[in-house]
C-alpha cells in the first residue's frame, strides 16, 4: 500500500492543475508526474497530461483506492496484527473510513470514554510456556485458562462436565459427534471450524507428551464446517481428555499462537503478560479490561491490586495450593524394604513436625475419598543414607527434609533436576527417590489415571515394581470412567502399602485480594478466573 496514492485518490478530481495538487500532496511537481506514469503502468489508473499553458491534466480511475486499501487495513486490525495496522491509521482516509477503522483500533486497544478497569497481579514466576501442547506448569496454567479454551471443561468444585467451544458431543462406544458452536472466533476475527478442531487433535496426537493419551483415536472426519466426527478404539476416557488444558483449540499466525478465550496476550516476556480483553468473546466479554501480571522473583506474597488501592487494609489473604507431591521409589533403589518404610513414615511426619508456612498440616493427595495412614514401622531403621532426586524449584522445602532426617541419623543426598528435566519425564535417574510434582486439573479418576500412566518416568518405574500395573491398564480401557474409583483405590492401597507412591505435602501460599474485587475465583489449585472477576465501585 503506498500512503500518496490513497491520498491523491481522496482528493476526488477528475481534472486538476499538477501544480496546485503537488502542494496540496507536499511533493514536488517532478514526484506527481513520476507516481502518475508508475500507477498507469500498473493499471491503477489511466491519465492525460495537460498540454499548454492553463489546461488540466485528466485522470481515470480503475480502482476504488479508498475501498481497497480499508479492506486490506480492517483485516490487519487484529490483536496480533494491530502494531502493524497502527501505522495506517493516521493516513488520509475517507471521513467514513476512518471512524470505522479508528473505532476498531480503540476497541482493540482498550480505549474508551469511560476508565478503564484493569487488575495488576504479581507473582513470583512468569509462566514456562505459550504454546498449549506444551503446557505442563501451575503458572503457565493459571494464565493461558484464561487465553484459550478447550472443547469441554471439568468443573472441580461441582464435580460436573460443561461444554465449552463444542454445542454438544454425542459420545458413543466407539465414536465421538462433535458439533461446534457457530459463534466462537479466534483472537484474530476468522471463525473455528472442525478443521482447526481437526488439526489441533492431530497436532496433539503425535506430540510428545499427548500421544499416549490420544492413541486410542483411529480417524477423524469432517461431516459439515461445524460438525465432525472422532473415531477411536476403547477410549472410556476421552471426554476427560477434551478438558485438559492442552487440548485447547489454537491456530499460529505471525509467529504467533492464536487462542479464542476471553482475553488475549497483548505482551509477553520474562518480567510481565498483559492480557486484554477480548470483544468477540463468543461466551461473554470480560468486565476487565486488561490484566497485567508482574514477575518478581524475590516476591514472597502473590497480590492483586488496582490502580485506586492505596491502603492494605483494603485486602484480605486467601491461602491457596500451587501444587501437591508424590514420593515415587525408583526401580534402581537400594532401600530395603524397613529403610523405605522408615523413610515413607518420616516423609509423613514431616509435614507435621517441620515448621513451615508453605506447607499444608496434611499430606497432599489426589483421591480424596481414600486417605491412607502410614503407621510407625514395627523395624524403624537409622543410620542409613538415601539419594532423593527433586525438582530445583522445591529446594528450600527438600533442604527442610534433609535437616528433618539427620536427626534419625540418616543422609539425605540431594540431587536436584532443572524444571525443564523434571516436566520432561527423564527414566534414567540415579537416585532411591524422585519427588513428582502435580497440580489439580480434572477429574480424580482421570487423574489418578494418568499419573500412573501418561507419565513415562512414572510408568517406568511403578511397573518394573508392580506386576499387576499393566493388567489393570486393560481394565482401565474396557470400563466406563464411572467404575475407575475402584480399580484408583486398589492400587493406590497397593502402592501405598508397599512404599512404591505415595503422597507427601502440598506447596501453599497467600494471595492478597483487594475487598473490591468480586468473584475473584482464587482456587485452592490457584487459577486465576479473570473473565468473571468485576471491580466494585
Amino acid at each position: 500500500m503506498e500512503r500518496l496514492l490513497l491520498s491523491f485518490y481522496n482528493l476526488n478530481l477528475t481534472a486538476f492543475h499538477q501544480s496546485e495538487v503537488s502542494k496540496q500532496l507536499n511533493i514536488s511537481q517532478k514526484h506527481l508526474s513520476r507516481s502518475l506514469r508508475r500507477w498507469q503502468e500498473d493499471g491503477i489508473l489511466s491519465y492525460v497530461s495537460a498540454r499548454g499553458r492553463g489546461n488540466k491534466t485528466t485522470v481515470e480511475w480503475h480502482m476504488n483506492i479508498n475501498q481497497l486499501y480499508f479492506e486490506r487495513v480492517f483485516k490487519l486490525l487484529t490483536p496480533y496484527l494491530l502494531s502493524e495496522a497502527i501505522q495506517y491509521l493516521t493516513w488520509d482516509w475517507s471521513l467514513e473510513h476512518k471512524q470505522i477503522l479508528i473505532t476498531k483500533a480503540n476497541q482493540l486497544l482498550g480505549i474508551s470514554p469511560e476508565k478503564q478497569d484493569k487488575l495488576i497481579v504479581r507473582k513470583r514466576y512468569a509462566p514456562l510456556f505459550e504454546h498449549p501442547l506444551e503446557v505442563l506448569d501451575i503458572n503457565s496454567s493459571n494464565i493461558l485458562s484464561n487465553v484459550y479454551d478447550t472443547l469441554m471443561t471439568y468443573n472441580r468444585s461441582t464435580h460436573s462436565y460443561q461444554f465449552k467451544i463444542a454445542q454438544h458431543i454425542d459420545f458413543q462406544t466407539d465414536y465421538a459427534v462433535i458439533y461446534l458452536r457457530k459463534n466462537v472466533s479466534f483472537h484474530d476475527g476468522t471463525q473455528v471450524t472442525s478443521e482447526d478442531v481437526k488439526r489441533c487433535l492431530l497436532s496433539a496426537k503425535v506430540h510428545q507428551e499427548l500421544k499416549v493419551l490420544l492413541s486410542p483415536i483411529t480417524d477423524i472426519e469432517i461431516i459439515q464446517p461445524y460438525i465432525l466426527k472422532v473415531h477411536y478404539q476403547h477410549y472410556p476416557h476421552f471426554k476427560d481428555v477434551l478438558c485438559k488444558l492442552n487440548l485447547a483449540i489454537y491456530k499460529q499466525g505471525n509467529n504467533r499462537i492464536i487462542g479464542t478465550g476471553p482475553f488475549y496476550i497483548d505482551e509477553n516476556n520474562d518480567f510481565q503478560t498483559v492480557l486484554k480483553a477480548f470483544e468477540q468473546y463468543y461466551g461473554y466479554r470480560a468486565y476487565l479490561d486488561e490484566v497485567d501480571l508482574i514477575y518478581i522473583p524475590k516476591l514472597k506474597h502473590s497480590d492483586y491490586s488496582i490502580e485506586d488501592l492505596q491502603t492494605s487494609n483494603d485486602v484480605e489473604d486467601v491461602q491457596v495450593t500451587d501444587g501437591f507431591y508424590y514420593a515415587l521409589s525408583l526401580h534402581q533403589s537400594r532401600l530395603s524394604e524397613t529403610q523405605r518404610a522408615t523413610i515413607h513414615y518420616l516423609l509423613q511426619q514431616s509435614v507435621y513436625d517441620i515448621a513451615d508456612q508453605h506447607t499444608k498440616l496434611s499430606p497432599g493427595h489426589i483421591l480424596e475419598g481414600q486417605v491412607l495412614q502410614c503407621m510407625r514401622p514395627e523395624k524403624f531403621e537409622q543410620s542409613f543414607s538415601i539419594t532423593i532426586i527433586y525438582p530445583s524449584y522445591i529446594e528450600k522445602k527438600m533442604l527442610q527434609i534433609k535437616r528433618y532426617f539427620h536427626q534419625f541419623a540418616i543422609e539425605a543426598v540431594l540431587k536436584p533436576v532443572d524444571i525443564m528435566t523434571s516436566f520432561n519425564s527423564e527414566i534414567t535417574m540415579d537416585g532411591d527417590l524422585y519427588i513428582h510434582g502435580m497440580y489439580f486439573t480434572e477429574a480424580d479418576s482421570f487423574e489418578y489415571f494418568t499419573l500412573l500412566y501418561q507419565n513415562t518416568m512414572m510408568h517406568f518405574h511403578l511397573s518394573n515394581q508392580f506386576d499387576a500395573l499393566n493388567a489393570y491398564y486393560h481394565q482401565y480401557l474396557s470400563s466406563d470412567t464411572t467404575h475407575w474409583d475402584d480399580m484408583n483405590h486398589t492400587i493406590n492401597k497397593h502402592l501405598f502399602d508397599a512404599h512404591l507412591l505415595y503422597p507427601i505435602f502440598n506447596i501453599v501460599r497467600e494471595v492478597q485480594v483487594p475487598k473490591q474485587i468480586v468473584n475473584a475465583q482464587v482456587t485452592s489449585t490457584g487459577f486465576y478466573n479473570f473473565d468473571e472477576v468485576v471491580i466494585r465501585k
